[in-house]
């Protein structure tokens, strides 16, 4: 290991060290005997790499969903963050769900280490492999950004692995290139410092799930149909709709605007909001079946 970390330690593309992946699914493994093990794999990876990248190990989720997640490990000195691999049909929803248990129990930065719509091989009988895939893909990539989450876009298969299997191969790969070409420059800039994440399930009042990032002076969100769902991901568009969004940590009353993103990354004209008793209100125009949003407060004269 410290071969290798000399060797490659002067590349800028490397942003962090990930010493082990699942711990859970080693032989013989027990969380005491990884958490001694990251510990001392990192004390050497630190001595070894003078940029001091951050340093992790990770689990399956397999501890998280079963309300045991590692924490002896989250909390060592060999996990600088806490790596979470979510596979679900309904990966966005559930890649929000796991970010907000993770946080609840660590301190630390969550990371998205791996991810997917199924864990199994894409052999041609998963969803991994469906045509429709890329927009339940696409609801996950723009879900990531507003969940807490300090990535997103991190797909096992998608972004590589299927490229060693006969059934799907390098063209699975190369067809979701540009998955996240809309979300990308929506992020570009983005400052995230005071932001909280929190969510609004879909109702009779508001026809979309919604999740947000929610600060003082801004509010950075995903709103998508609650129709959109696998395996299709196909909906009618959505007519005006009000929402109203409440800030995790208070905000004080005033005039906001928020500008909308479409799906094919196009911004639509601002609208205005207001927000009082630490609720941002303001109406989702109709046309679509997501939208992101970005909500920023105005300034008093």
């Amino acid at each position: 290991m410290s071969a290798l970390i000399d060797s490659w330690h002067h590349y800028p593309n490397i942003i962090a060290w990930e010493t082990f992946s699942e711990l859970d699914f080693a032989t013989g493994a027990s969380e005491a005997l990884a958490t001694a093990f990251a510990e001392r794999a990192s004390d050497l990876i630190r001595a070894h790499d003078p940029e001091g990248r951050p340093v992790f190990a990770s689990t399956t989720d397999l501890p998280l969903i079963l309300g045991r997640p590692w924490s002896q490990l989250w909390a060592s000195r060999g996990v600088d963050l806490v790596s979470l691999h979510p596979y679900d049909i309904n990966l966005d929803s559930t890649v929000f769900a796991r970010v907000q248990a993770a946080l609840s129990a660590t301190a630390k930065p969550v990371f998205i280490g791996e991810s997917g719509l199924d864990a199994a091989a894409p052999d041609g009988t998963t969803l991994t492999s469906a045509v429709a895939a890329r927009g339940g893909l696409q609801q996950a990539v723009w879900t990531e950004l507003v969940s807490g989450a300090a990535s997103a876009r991190a797909l096992y298969w998608e972004d590589g692995y299927a490229a060693y299997y006969p059934q799907t191969g390098l063209p699975l790969v190369q067809a979701l290139n540009d998955l996240d070409a809309a979300a990308a420059p929506w992020l570009e800039g983005a400052d995230y410092a005071g932001l909280a994440p929190a969510s609004v399930p879909a109702s009779a009042n508001t026809p979309c799930n919604v999740s947000y990032l929610a600060g003082e002076a801004q509010v950075r969100g995903y709103a998508r149909s609650s129709a959109l769902a696998p395996p299709d991901w196909s909906a009618p568009p959505l007519p005006d709709f009000p929402l109203s969004l409440a800030f995790p940590g208070g905000a004080s009353d005033g005039a906001w605007t928020v500008t909308f993103t479409a799906p094919a990354g196009d911004s639509l004209p601002q609208v205005q909001a207001s927000s009082a008793n630490n609720t941002l209100s303001f109406t989702v125009p109709g046309g679509f079946t997501s939208l992101a949003f970005v909500a920023k407060r105005v300034p008093p004269p």
